[in-house]
């Protein structure tokens, strides 16, 4: 499945690049930092991580001169995490980052079509920024 090799492709990119925040594996309790699991005593000190998830948004067949003209679309969400009054600094940091990382890039034909950031939130003790990547992936 073609929305899978956008999430595989974003998230080893992501896990390759990052590593200097810890990062939470969607919908799992594992985080890693620089590619080492870390115990639950570092995860629960844990002040600042981010956690990547897929937002699949279409999957098009679209006229091409090819045998499988379809082209998969989603957001590749990264959720970042910092504690409430640690200010945001850190936050807007990584978000210049990111945009280095993955704005306006093809990585193993995903297409990184565009960046952007969401309004924050609050949510029990913690400020949640969203960062999205329109990734466009076409099956050959």
């Amino acid at each position: 499945m073609s929305l899978k090799h956008i999430k595989n492709t974003l998230e080893s990119y992501l896990i390759a690049n990052v590593t200097t925040v810890a990062i939470k594996m969607p919908n799992t309790s594992y985080y890693t930092l620089n590619g080492v699991a870390l115990s639950q005593a570092q995860i629960d000190s844990l002040s600042f991580y981010i956690e990547p998830s897929i937002i699949p948004i279409s999957q098009e067949r679209e006229i091409y001169s090819s045998d499988k003209p379809i082209a998969y679309e989603a957001f590749f969400q990264i959720n970042i995490y910092a504690d409430v009054g640690d200010g945001l600094g850190s936050t807007f940091n990584l978000i210049s980052t990111l945009d280095g990382l993955f704005r306006e890039k093809i990585l193993s034909n995903v297409t990184c079509l565009k960046t952007v950031t969401l309004n924050s939130f609050e949510v029990t003790g913690v400020v949640v920024m969203p960062y999205r990547v329109l990734a466009q992936y076409r099956a050959s």
